[in-house]
């Protein structure tokens, strides 16, 4: 069985890369441009700039043409130019390499390390215009110097050899001690949920330091669990769920035997009376085929959907400044008409407010410990579920080369570009700031390889926004809250109010919200007073449902709200008293 929303099973090739074909005729081109020992202006210089044989066959003049037009107003330089290039060629080379040209959003159009060798041999053998030209041989360019940075490479958990899984079991087991009462995992599990931020521009970024921070402690790669796998919303496939790896009882240690796996058996202890190990949802834990396995799995294809939206985003997020020291808040929700003035609405929608709805969504959906603001960083998911979103992130960034961010904001406790922590520093210039977290990730000395099954919604080649006007089911004025929710919405004549993506037409999605937990007063852990979260907005898109709603909306969505600790379902009359809970039906321009 599969879920049937629309684009949940794997493709033929990823969404948004190019077809074998063209894969297959840009191969070529790399070949034989890498072949070639004596390049000149007719022949191989000039293409690179008008029709660069590394993209798509049918772009390459058209790209080729916009970068041509674009440094005659900018440079003045003249790329179509033999004697312009000539000229220009030391200066041109350092900023292809550079990357500061050509001018494009797009990372693809980079020119690749044959291309710019290519440019290079041509300049030390006289800059000949033709076959014809003698080859003279001088030294213009010199050979540039190999990088000896070592990155660390984040795999898809699900990729991982059996050595490495071994390697990263033992550095949680006898590193971070996971399984110790008293051991680093505590620190670090509370050094989050006192710590943390979100609501605001710094949130991922601030966990980006904490997973920098982490794998400094263990030296070694923390790898993802791919929320994005295009096979997670099959409930038949091995990609669905949790990943094996986190639900085995043990492992044998290469030096102390037969252990417990610190991947499932982390100790969850100082934030609770009396210490036990994390839990997941019972029924990601047995994975039992059947009707509650399906529905659960199919709601991945709602999260999955909420992650597209926000990468469609042109702005990361709505900058901090000294009038909001805690920044200034996000809202998830379109503009509702073309003509809104922005002091009716000042919470515009960014890629990071965007982007925290799934992420709170999918630490509901794999709780019951992930949906609790004390307890969540105590499960190793933790880790490998916010590196997936760390590579979201710098996707995201990368893409878009002109993005802009409050750069010195301080990031506390994180001190060294996040390799240390300052809890009792008093000097602010210490902290490592967002400006240090948005730089390219091999600066920070990691890297990403290619997920275990494709991406549903390509990272190399993000969606864009449209103007379609569609219907959206808004919360507005959502605020903190100490205990989690699930809160799930139904058209305004729902025959069911069973949450199920797939079998129940009228179910258009679920908001999940995060509590920042109980705490613990003996171990200072109060999580509840530190929200300075101002209201923002939640929406879930409901498009598919565009025909019921113009019929049924002024009747008003039904909803069921269930407390995530307890299973209770919250009656009507004590859910419309906590703030942001109660959802209406708005119309605007698809985000």
């Amino acid at each position: 069985m599969r879920c049937s929303l629309g684009r949940c099973g794997p493709g033929s090739h990823e969404p948004g890369t190019a077809p074998a074909l063209a894969i297959d005729s840009t191969s070529k081109a790399l070949n034989a441009a890498a072949s070639v020992p004596t390049p000149t202006w007719d022949s191989d210089i000039s293409k690179l700039f008008s029709a660069p044989y590394w993209l798509p066959e049918s772009s390459r003049y058209i790209v080729g043409s916009g970068w041509i037009n674009a440094m005659k107003n900018y440079g003045p330089w003249d790329l179509s130019s033999y004697t312009t290039v000539k000229d220009e060629t030391p200066k041109i080379y350092q900023h292809l390499r550079s990357r500061s040209m050509p001018l494009t959003d797009d990372p693809s159009h980079y020119f690749p390390v044959e291309a710019l060798e290519m440019i290079r041999s041509w300049a030390n053998q006289g800059y000949r215009k033709n076959d014809q030209d003698e080859i003279i041989l001088q030294k213009v360019i010199g050979k540039p110097e190999e990088s000896k940075v070592k990155y660390r490479v984040r795999k898809d958990i699900r990729s991982l050899t059996q050595e490495e899984l071994q390697t990263y079991r033992e550095k949680l087991d006898t590193v971070l001690n996971a399984g110790d009462a008293k051991g680093k995992w505590q620190e670090l599990g509370i050094l989050h949920a006192n710590w943390c931020l979100h609501y605001q521009e710094a949130t991922f970024l601030w966990h980006r330091a904490f997973l920098c921070y982490v794998e400094e402690l263990i030296d070694y790669p923390i790898p993802y669990w791919n929320a994005l796998c295009s096979e997670a919303t099959d409930p038949a496939s091995p990609f669905s769920g949790l990943p094996a790896e986190f639900l085995e009882d043990t492992y044998t240690h290469s030096s102390l035997g037969l252990r417990k796996n610190p991947l499932k058996y982390a100790l969850l202890s100082g934030v609770v009376s009396t210490p036990r190990y994390v839990m997941r949802d019972p029924v990601l834990v047995s994975r039992t085929p059947g009707l509650e396995w399906d529905r659960k799995i199919c709601l991945f294809g709602l999260y999955q959907s909420q992650i597209e939206l926000a990468l469609r985003q042109d702005v990361f997020s709505q900058p901090m400044d000294a009038l909001r020291p805690f920044g200034k808040p996000w809202a998830n929700l379109s503009i509702l008409t073309e003509n809104l003035d922005d002091k009716f609405f000042p919470n515009r929608t960014d890629f990071d407010g965007l982007l925290e709805q799934p992420h709170d969504n999918i630490h509901g959906w794999t709780g019951p410990d992930m949906a609790d603001g004390s307890h969540t960083a105590f499960d190793p998911i933790f880790l490998s579920f916010h590196s997936n979103i760390d590579r979201i992130v710098e996707f995201y960034i990368r893409s878009r080369p002109g993005l802009t961010f409050t750069a010195t904001y301080p990031l506390r406790p994180f001190i060294d570009n996040a390799r240390n922590l300052g809890y009792d520093e008093s000097r602010q210039w210490m902290y490592t700031t967002i400006g240090d977290m948005v730089k390219d990730s091999k600066s920070l000395g990691y890297v990403f390889a290619p997920p275990a099954s494709p991406d549903q919604v390509s990272l190399t080649n993000p969606p864009k926004q449209t103007d379609i006007v569609v219907p959206s089911v808004v919360f507005r004025g959502v605020g903190c809250n100490v205990v989690s929710y699930h809160i799930d919405v139904f058209t305004p004549d729902a025959t069911s109010l069973v949450p199920d993506p797939v079998r129940n037409p009228d179910y258009i999605g679920r908001d999940t919200r995060i509590g920042m937990g109980r705490g613990s007063k003996e171990t200072g852990l109060q999580n509840t007073d530190r929200c300075v979260k101002k209201p923002v907005t939640r929406t879930l898109n409901a498009e598919r449902w565009e025909v019921v709603l113009r019929k049924e909306g002024e009747k008003g969505l039904r909803q069921v709200v269930v407390e995530m600790e307890t299973g209770r379902e919250v009656p009507e009359k004590e859910w419309s008293e906590l703030s942001g809970f109660r959802a209406e039906i708005k119309w605007g321009r698809r985000l």
